[in-house]
């Protein structure tokens, strides 16, 4: 196994030519085998890191490594010979670059040479390919549900040196009160079992549609340090004929649907929600439980499917969006007035969503009857429970809400990095064929499309669900008690232009 000191004794690399192992060994946790009810697997790792790997997950076999390995019985897969289904092709890839090794970089390796390559610190973020730009609105489903209501332009995350929070539910597992937590985190989660045309194919069921882009969504949280290794945040997909995806049991697992070819339509319960309908009942199954919807057009939201699809998981457990913390907001559309304001009316421009104009057709903005339009405007885009009354999404979506979520006290900025943050064009109007901003930072600095959860997405989610956060290799490095900490400090003493702290 390639160890992290071994990096000192190896030749100089060719142009162009990658050491194996030097930056980070590839973690991919897939099943294997689909369907099949027991925990995640442990992680394996790719040793070449030369090779690109696209998703996670398949049913083939062979025997030689890098490989994919199930915990429990299920044959390696091997990723040279593994080839996505049609559907899951350009949507994730996982590639991996070489380190430069600084003298600190030298430093950590040589004390670090007990962990394994396959740890978080040797790994390579996710990269996502881009779709191309296209207009593209979700149509909300407005049965209480939260919903992707955005388009993008571009994949981008910026770093800020600010504190950052998090928004979502504080209702634990334990209570009879909805919407709640999950128990621990933990989901079982079933498939729809209706069949579509897809692809010009027919008959293809929700599962082979859905399913390796859940996966891959499923390790991008896993990358941002939202792993189930202590039993904790297991997203277990049932087998359609599994006893937990009985209709009795509807309230106990969540039900992913597939929107249908070409429909733009993204939408998933926060939490576990209120059942609406009888399980004996002749309802949709929708009603009786938890629900998450999906699309895999390209053209909406993150202009990602995985991404767009990351997005949701966090709505399942139980994240709220970003921008509808009332924190950020102060009256007309808070109910306290704040010092510190990120959104108001000089920087959300309610006008400017889609179906803004469809709900104001019967005012008009002149005349003796104008005021009409403008209480209606006023309540249409300041109040959360106005608009969801009126079923206006755009409102729903982006207005802050009452005080059923949790707000982190301590923090004083929006998560700018949030994956449950839209981009500034979400949701808008065309205007000669240029999307609108709806929204924008105080600075009227536009407000990017994140490709992956952030890292307060991740505590926050932690937090709410009362599990220990983790400081991880990374976090204890700088320490001052680490012995890392100290060997890399002498270091740079003997040489000051050794700087990496």
């Amino acid at each position: 196994m390639w160890k992290p000191s071994d990096a000192l004794n190896q030749p100089p690399l060719a142009p162009g030519i990658q050491r194996p192992g030097a930056k980070a060994v590839v973690t991919l946790t897939a099943r294997v085998r689909r369907g099949q009810r027991h925990p995640w697997p442990t992680n394996t790792r790719a040793t070449d890191c030369c090779q690109t790997l696209r998703g996670t997950g398949s049913e083939d076999s062979g025997s030689s490594t890098p490989r994919l390995r199930d915990s429990s019985t299920v044959t390696p897969v091997t990723l040279s010979s593994w080839s996505p289904s049609p559907s899951f092709r350009g949507h994730f890839d996982v590639s991996c670059n070489m380190l430069a090794f600084s003298p600190c970089l030298v430093a950590i390796l040589l004390a670090a040479t007990g962990v394994e390559a396959g740890s978080r610190l040797w790994q390579p973020p996710i990269k996502h390919a881009k779709a191309a730009v296209a207009a593209g609105i979700t149509v909300r489903d407005l049965s209480g549900v939260n919903n992707l209501y955005f388009n993008g332009t571009n994949v981008s995350s910026t770093q800020h040196g600010h504190q950052k929070r998090y928004f979502g539910l504080n209702t634990p597992s334990g209570s009879s009160d909805y919407p709640r937590l999950w128990p621990n985190g933990n989901i079982d989660a079933c498939f729809d079992t209706a069949t579509y045309t897809h692809n010009g194919v027919n008959g293809v069921s929700t599962r082979d549609i859905l399913y390796d882009n859940l996966i891959a969504a499923r390790e991008l949280w896993r990358q941002a340090g939202l792993d189930d290794k202590g039993g904790s945040f297991q997203f277990n997909i049932l087998a359609d004929n599994d006893p937990g995806c009985a209709r009795a049991l509807r309230s106990t697992h969540l039900l992913i649907i597939y929107a249908g070819e070409n429909i733009r339509k993204m939408s998933s319960t926060v939490g576990v929600i209120q059942p609406l309908g009888e399980p004996g009942g002749t309802g949709p199954s929708l009603y009786l439980g938890p629900s998450m919807t999906l699309t895999d057009i390209l053209d909406i939201g993150m202009m990602n499917v995985v991404a767009n699809y990351a997005h949701e998981m966090g709505h399942v457990w139980g994240l709220h969006h970003e921008h509808q913390n009332p924190k950020w907001w102060t009256t007309p559309f808070a109910d306290t007035e704040r010092d510190k304001i990120y959104f108001s009316e000089a920087n959300f421009h309610c006008e400017d969503l889609a179906d803004f104009a469809d709900h104001m057709v019967r005012y008009s903005p002149t005349g003796p009857d104008a005021w009409k339009y403008t209480n209606e405007r006023n309540s249409l885009c300041r109040k959360h429970a106005y608009a969801e009354r009126s079923k206006f999404a755009g409102g729903i979506n982006y207005l802050p809400m009452d005080s059923e979520g949790m707000i982190d006290g301590d923090k004083s900025e929006p998560d700018w990095d949030s994956i449950m943050l839209y981009p500034s064009n979400a949701g808008g109007r065309t205007v000669g064929g240029v999307k609108q901003n709806v929204i924008t930072k105080p600075n009227g600095d536009l407000i990017q499309p994140n490709s992956k959860p952030s890292q307060q997405d991740v505590k926050g989610l932690k937090k709410m669900y009362g599990v220990k956060i983790d400081r991880g290799f990374i976090g204890n490095l700088g320490a001052s008690t680490s012995k890392l900490f100290n060997k890399v400090k002498t270091i740079r003493k003997k040489d000051p232009d050794a700087s990496c702290l």
